[in-house]
């Protein structure tokens, strides 16, 4: 047997491992061990090996074929390439590079898959690799991506899936991450803080955790010396992936001297993770405007009444901008008055000016101390940048004034004469005058109002002098003297002469004639001089019509110009028409012998409305104004006149049926005369009678009182009578309870005509048995009996006839009977005048309607 074996495919190794076989007996059998190692990366194949084996001494030699199969090995193997300090974060994908080795025998192609957890998601780059050979390897990358809910130390395991393509055999391979943990925050400052000293203002930061876990971060904010700044003490959470805001204020110290654009510092610290985040705040501090003004020394300033004084103001610049400005100020009364200002004035910073003022005081100015307050403002903004306050005092100058209207004063013995005087003060303070005349007032009864006056500065007031002469004659010169309380060489005189009285008044009306109706105000103006040297007071008093508005008494001042006073008297109802005088007369109350009198024409036209007189008709009745049939009906009638003329006329009654109802007119004194005469404002009644008479028709009738005289026709209302109409006969016989028809009614008429003829005969025979029966006046109608008449005396003459008798008593009314005259008869109780029916001829008797009496009427 050979050694080593030869012509082999590389790296392949086939060998014997004991080539030699010493002393071998015939027959005898011995193994031997042949090696085959075959490289990994060896190709699968089919492999022939020669084996020889040979006598040493080289006579005898066999060989033998052997076939090697190299089978398919499949070892895939994936491992992750550096993956040290690789940190997961949730939500972050990350590109993780695998190595893939083919560790098998053969030629690959692999086809890629990945799974995951719930926790995370892995995705190939590409899906199928390259042509592996065995011992190569390739490269794929996987992105994983820890799902955003997952926190720190949370695990996901990522599954690659590797299938050769050509054999389906499945290579898996497990890696397993570790979610890890960022730490970081994200701090966003504002833009455009801009502060002014002395004021704060709050800032907001935004700030956000861009970590991977909820974080706490604490805060620090720091600047420049002048400026401070504080946020909140203790540490703000704030989840990951959020951001917040946070409120910051700063302050600007109101003395600083910090100006423009100023750099905070504001550095965010996280707690857990140490991470420190520093961002720059840009803080415009404006320029500080501060200004110090300084009052003249003491704060006052003197000045004295008709003078001016001078004085300074200090102003120093203790901002941080140069300053331009201007004065204003308040406080200052119209008596004083500021002068020698300069228009603007600058200050540098840190610089002092002294301005000059001066200030001037009216002669009239009041003696007192004024509060003043001095602004300075800003020439570019007028803002009041700074002010003082400081005070001026006005020294005292007491003066004093005397004015009148004249020079003359008339003064009489009768009454007591007034003088009026103006008393000013003319000074600047408060002053009391006490006042006198000069020289003697002997011959004078004399008073002054008041004797003491208080007057502020620039005030006036009256002062009366009253005199009267008691022994004085002629004229007098005197002089009223007003004396200062505070200073008694301050005083002033008003020289006047007096003289003697002169009385004297005109009045006259400026118009002759006014015509006014009734209700009218008449307006006349009376023009009135005191022709006199002295004031009077008159009376004045009216006569003709009521003057309301007339003044009782009227004061007048002398004067050659008549005053006018205005007279509204009112024209009242009642006032007759034609022509009356309005008379005013004026009398002096300091002598009554001074009077005047003037008069004025004032026309009253006639009162009319509609071109009739104010005369109004009303009649009155009763509710239904019913008249029975064959009875009658009162109504009464009123009259008024209420215009301003005399009014005569007569009354009737119009309407259609009127005549009938034998209309009767009755006056309230009685009298029967349907004639009026009314004056203006006066009234009369009368009682309008109607009669319904036997031939009157029944119904509704409208009727209408008419007054009807010289230049006038007034109607009343209308109002309806209801008049009863006569009831008809019954078709037969009505007894009241039950009516019989005609043939029924003859029948029993024809009986009762029996039984009367009957009782007839028997009274014929009874009446001449009775001779002493009663015999009846032939002055009565049969069928008219009032009553029972008592029995004649049987041993006598005839007694006269008897008086009718009404109501049980005997009547005196009949005696002698009523005359006719033009078919009318006068009641002889109540004086009535009644129309009579046509045709009817006394002798007869009827029933007086009004008073219900018997009445006889002869011939």
């Amino acid at each position: 047997m050979k050694g080593p074996a030869r012509d082999l495919p590389p790296d392949w190794e086939i060998r014997w491992l004991d080539p030699i076989a010493v002393n071998m007996t015939p027959g005898e059998s011995r193994n031997h061990t042949l090696r085959v190692a075959v490289p990994p990366d060896a190709t699968p194949q089919y492999l022939g090996i020669a084996l020889f084996a040979g006598s040493v001494g080289g006579n005898f030699s066999i060989q033998s074929v052997i076939v090697i199969e190299v089978s398919t090995i499949s070892d895939v193997v994936v491992s992750v390439v550096d993956d040290a300090n690789r940190t997961f974060l949730p939500g972050v994908t990350e590109v993780v590079s695998f190595e893939v080795s083919n560790n098998g025998n053969d030629v690959t192609t692999l086809v890629y898959q990945t799974a995951s957890d719930s926790t995370c998601s892995a995705d190939l780059a590409t899906t199928v690799g390259g042509e592996l050979a065995p011992l190569a390897s390739e490269f794929i990358s996987v992105n994983i991506t820890p799902d955003a809910t997952t926190h720190w130390n949370d695990t996901c395991t990522v599954s690659i899936f590797a299938t050769e393509n050509s054999t389906g055999v499945i290579h898996e391979s497990s890696y397993t991450i570790s979610v890890g943990v960022n730490w970081g925050w994200e701090i966003t400052p504002p833009n455009g803080t801009t502060l002014t000293p002395g004021t704060s203002k709050t800032i907001q930061v935004g700030v956000r955790n861009i970590g991977s876990e909820i974080d706490e971060v604490r805060f620090e904010l720091t600047g420049p010396e002048g400026i401070t700044a504080s946020g909140p003490p203790t540490w703000v959470s704030v989840e990951r992936g959020l951001s917040d805001v946070i409120s910051f204020q700063i302050d600007v110290l109101a003395d600083t001297s910090l100006v423009g654009l100023q750099n905070l510092t504001i550095t965010a610290t996280g707690l857990h993770g140490g991470e420190v985040e520093i961002e720059n705040i840009e803080v415009n501090v404006q320029p500080r405007v501060e200004l110090d003004l300084v009052a003249p020394q003491g704060g006052n300033v003197f000045v004295a009444a008709g003078d001016d004084t001078g004085f300074s103001i200090q102003a120093t610049n203790s901002g941080t901008n140069p300053l331009s400005f201007n004065f204003d100020w308040s406080g200052l009364p119209n008596s004083l008055s500021f002068s020698g200002i300069p228009a603007v004035s600058s200050v540098d910073v840190g610089q002092s000016l002294m301005i000059p003022f001066n200030v001037s005081a009216t002669s009239s100015a009041v003696a007192t101390i004024h509060q003043i307050t001095l602004f300075a403002k800003s020439v570019n903004g007028s803002d009041i940048i700074a002010q003082t306050t400081f005070s001026i005092e006005v020294g005292h100058s007491p003066s004093v004034k005397i004015l009148a209207s004249g020079d003359t004063f008339p003064v009489g013995e009768n009454t007591i004469s007034s003088m009026q005087f103006v008393i000013l003060n003319d000074g600047n303070q408060q002053d009391q005058f006490s006042f006198s005349l000069s020289p003697s007032t002997d011959g004078f009864e004399v008073t002054i109002t008041p004797l003491l006056l208080t007057l502020d500065a620039g005030e006036q007031d009256i002062v009366t002098v009253s005199m009267r002469r008691t022994t004085a004659i002629g004229e007098s010169t005197l002089a009223l003297v007003a004396t200062s309380s505070n200073d008694d060489a301050v005083t002033d005189s008003y020289s006047y002469t007096v003289t003697d009285v002169i009385l004297g008044v005109t009045a006259i009306f400026a118009e002759t004639e006014i015509t006014a109706a009734i209700g009218d105000a008449v307006q006349a103006n009376l023009w009135l001089t005191n022709t006199g040297n002295a004031n009077q007071t008159f009376q004045l008093s009216t006569t003709g019509l009521d003057c309301s508005n007339a003044q009782s008494t009227i004061t007048l001042q002398p004067s050659s110009s008549a005053v006018p006073v205005l007279l509204e008297c009112l024209v009242p109802q009642g006032t007759p028409a034609g022509v009356i005088a309005l008379t005013a007369t004026v009398t002096s109350l300091a002598d009554t012998s001074i009077s005047a009198t003037s008069s004025i024409n004032v026309t009253i036209p006639i009162d009319h409305v509609n071109g009739q007189p104010r005369l109004s008709v009303t009649v009155s009745g009763s509710e239904q104004n019913v008249l029975p049939y064959q009875g009658s009906l009162v109504l009464t009638v009123s009259l008024r006149n209420d215009g301003n003329e005399q009014l005569s006329g007569t009354l009737s009654l119009v309407g259609e049926g009127a005549a009938d109802l034998s209309p009767g007119w009755i006056a309230v004194g009685g009298s029967s005369n349907p004639n009026y005469n009314l004056g203006p404002g006066e009234v009369a009644s009368y009682d309008l009678m109607l009669t319904s008479l036997y031939s009157t028709s029944g119904g509704e009738l409208t009727m209408r009182v008419q007054a009807a005289g010289s230049g006038h026709q007034l109607l009343s209302d209308p109002f309806t009578l209801n008049v009863i109409s006569p009831t008809p006969a019954p078709d037969g016989v009505s007894f009241g309870l039950f009516e019989l028809n005609n043939q029924n009614s003859i029948t029993v008429m024809a009986v009762g005509w029996v039984i009367t003829s009957l009782f007839v005969l028997l009274a014929i025979t009874k009446r001449r048995r009775a001779k002493r029966d009663h015999i009846r006046s032939t002055f009565f109608d049969t069928d008219e009996t009032a009553g029972e008449l008592p029995p004649l005396p049987m041993d006598g003459d005839l007694p006269p006839p008897p008086m009718p008798v009404v109501g049980g008593k005997a009547s005196a009314v009949d005696e002698g009977g009523a005359k006719m005259v033009d078919g009318r008869v006068n009641c002889p109780s109540c004086a009535s005048s009644l129309k009579m029916p046509a045709g009817r001829q006394p002798p007869f008797k009827f029933t007086c309607p009004k008073c219900q009496e018997s009445v006889r009427v002869v011939e």
